[in-house]
């Protein structure tokens, strides 16, 4: 697929938050992608439903740790960017603090 360098927002419109980016892309990329998904159809029609049934519960599983791994992560830099801000403050308070001891 071609490398392009629009990227578009992928939103949430009634939230009005952007959920990821995206690249654009052109009729190459679309056919490539028609031509990737019928392949895998014609494998994935080849599967029983009791094989179709095992590969979507390991995927939802992958999909549950990997949601999980980026509520954990977002969580972390949420608490690392408050701690960052607390010592800024405390150092900002200390600078002060040092500042009128010297000119007393």
């Amino acid at each position: 697929m071609a490398h392009h360098t629009l990227v578009l927002p992928v939103c949430l419109l009634h939230a009005g938050k952007v959920l990821a980016t995206m690249r654009s892309c052109d009729a190459n990329d679309v056919n490539t992608a028609v031509s990737n998904a019928r392949e895998a159809f014609r494998s994935w029609s080849q599967l029983s439903g009791m094989q179709r049934g095992k590969l979507l519960t390991k995927a939802s599983q992958i999909m549950r740790v990997s949601f999980l791994q980026a509520r954990v992560a977002t969580f972390s830099l949420r608490y690392l960017s408050h701690i960052s801000r607390s010592v800024t403050h405390w150092s900002y308070c200390v600078y002060e603090l040092y500042y009128i001891l010297q000119n007393l």
